[in-house]
């Protein structure tokens, strides 16, 4: 790792203090590379998780909802005192003896991509730590370890999620046992991605909100497209427009097209699947979900297709070959029983648990980092959008765009910009 003052002054406070810490900074700063270095140095019993399944092989470890075993919800907490004084423990998931016994003796739990992760996931997090372990303490004696950058992709909410009933933001850092357990933040400022000051002083524009007349002028000379799309990432805003440029380039491979329906029942939920999926032998796909062998973000080529077992075979970037097989979503509604959430399952849809993968979203683009990109941010509807996709790529030479961003896409929340301003 490239000697840094500020990193060796985090390595120390990580070291020699006990407290919960938020390490943060601009896309690009060196969190991946401390984090892997925290992982390869400390003596510590570390558990690495993330909020995406992207962000869980970035950063080397595993889902937040796949280690804990959680359901896809939203989670009642309970009130900060009744955190503090450990009353309350309302998490009564059974794991077995072996996860039981990890949690058990886990030293440092290490949150990468905090930025998504809600207060309420957070809050049944410190429930089940505090339950396996028989404490009192807001994680259960657990020292929360916390990487992000509150200018990127931020928490999913939806109306049904209540969030706005229990908790002052969407944030991580409205989590009431963390509130109640306390952290510190540590900014790093040194940009290694970037090194071109043009895409430096851009990017340091849109993370503070703003677009600059000289950012502007800057963006409008790579309002162009790539001469050549062969070695160019596509960065889109919406599942839908991915889709579009992924059949494109199917069509381009001569082998037989197999489509599959998906069964769907009752009302349809929001589920990371295709209501028709369109593939070949030999086309690149992202794989949706966790499974045997991979999880939500694994890509590779489509190696065979068995219609009579439903098995789609493909062999991934590791060198590894899975079998996907169909897969179940639910689609919950929520109601309100006492002080807590009962959740209804109102439909379903049932589909093989694949994309093409040709062109990727912002969502999916978040930790990578990449030599050309052609960002179409024509369509960003959530904050972060446009930051994370130009923050992707290393040089302002490799960035291609189709419009530059309006100035309304580009506002910082204002409870991120309160969190921050205390922060600095």
């Amino acid at each position: 790792m490239e000697s840094n003052p500020q990193l060796e002054l985090a390595s120390d406070f990580l070291e020699y203090t006990g407290v919960n810490v938020f390490l943060t900074g601009k896309a690009g700063t060196g969190k991946t590379t401390f984090l892997r270095e925290l992982k390869r140095r400390s003596p510590k019993r570390m558990i690495v998780v993330a909020p995406t399944g992207v962000a869980a092989i970035n950063a080397g470890g595993v889902t937040i909802h796949s280690f804990f075993q959680l359901p896809f919800g939203p989670y009642v907490p309970g009130s900060t005192d009744t955190v503090e004084r450990g009353e309350k423990l309302q998490y009564t998931h059974k794991f077995n003896r072996e996860k039981i016994n990890i949690i058990k003796t886990i030293d440092l739990l290490v949150i990468d991509e905090i930025s998504m992760v809600r207060p309420d996931l957070l809050d049944e997090v410190a429930d089940i730590l505090r339950q396996c372990r028989r404490s009192k303490e807001p994680f259960g004696g657990v020292r929360l370890i916390m990487f992000g950058d509150l200018s990127q992709l931020p928490p999913v909410v939806t109306a049904d999620d209540f969030i706005d009933k229990y908790y002052e933001s969407r944030f991580f850092f409205s989590s009431k046992a963390l509130r109640a357990s306390g952290f510190s933040v540590i900014i790093f400022e040194n940009v290694f991605r970037q090194k071109d000051p043009q895409l430096l002083s851009v990017l340091e524009d849109i993370r503070c909100g703003v677009i600059t007349d000289e950012s502007r002028q800057i963006l409008d000379s790579r309002v162009k497209c790539p001469d050549n799309m062969d070695n160019t990432i596509i960065i889109c805003s919406t599942n839908k427009e991915a889709y579009e440029i992924n059949k494109t380039n199917l069509d381009k491979i001569n082998n037989k097209v197999f489509k599959f329906d998906a069964t769907v029942f009752g009302e349809k939920p929001v589920a990371p699947c295709e209501d028709e999926l369109i593939v070949k032998v030999g086309a690149k796909v992202i794989i949706t979900r966790n499974g045997n062998g991979y999880v939500n973000g694994s890509m590779g080529i489509i190696t065979s297709i068995d219609t009579v077992d439903e098995t789609i075979y493909v062999h991934l970037d590791n060198d590894t070959e899975v079998e996907i097989t169909k897969e179940k979503w639910e689609k919950m509604k929520y109601k309100h029983v006492d002080d807590s959430l009962e959740g209804i399952s109102c439909g379903y849809i049932i589909q093989y648990p694949l994309r093409l993968g040709y062109a990727i979203t912002v969502h999916k683009s978040q930790g990578m980092t990449l030599d050309n990109i052609f960002v179409d941010i024509s369509r960003a509807f959530e904050i972060g959008q446009i930051y994370t996709a130009l923050s992707r790529c290393r040089s302002i030479d490799g960035l291609y765009l189709k419009s530059v961003p309006k100035e309304d896409m580009v506002l910082l929340s204002d409870k991120i910009s309160d969190f921050m301003d205390k922060a600095d």
